[in-house]
């Protein structure tokens, strides 16, 4: 009787240790992404901290994109309220940290300058290469 109690007690944990090892346990982790652009009438200044490629997709360049899209719409607004304003490309500033880890932190500030007529005003920006 009691040899039957341990082969019972010993089949029960068998048991168990095997539903307990065949449940399939799935981890999600979250990589946290943050972008930030704030435009004033001195300029635009914008970061990126996140995946450096999702997809295949590069997503910093993707920030590049939408920031020079900010940059042309404050020129337009500051234009249309007789703001005359250009890019001040010589103290364009850009970092970038982390390339070629997998996250990436990017940093872009694109000051103005002001001008003295809307002739020489700047009222779209756009960027290329890499």
């Amino acid at each position: 009787m009691r040899f039957i109690k341990y082969i019972q007690v010993f089949l029960i944990s068998v048991w168990v240790s095997h539903v307990a090892y065949s449940q399939k346990v799935t981890v999600k982790t979250q990589v946290q992404t943050t972008v930030s652009i704030e435009c004033t009438n001195d300029g635009c200044f914008g970061s990126y901290y996140g995946k450096e490629f999702i997809n295949g997709s590069d997503v910093a360049h993707q920030f590049s994109n939408t920031m020079s899209a900010k940059v042309g719409d404050k020129l337009k607004e500051l234009y249309s309220k007789d703001k005359y304003v250009k890019v001040d490309f010589t103290n364009i500033d850009m970092t970038t940290e982390g390339m070629g880890s997998g996250m990436v932190t990017y940093k872009l500030r694109i000051p103005f300058v002001t001008v003295a007529t809307k002739c020489d005003a700047y009222t779209s920006f756009d960027h290329v290469g890499g």
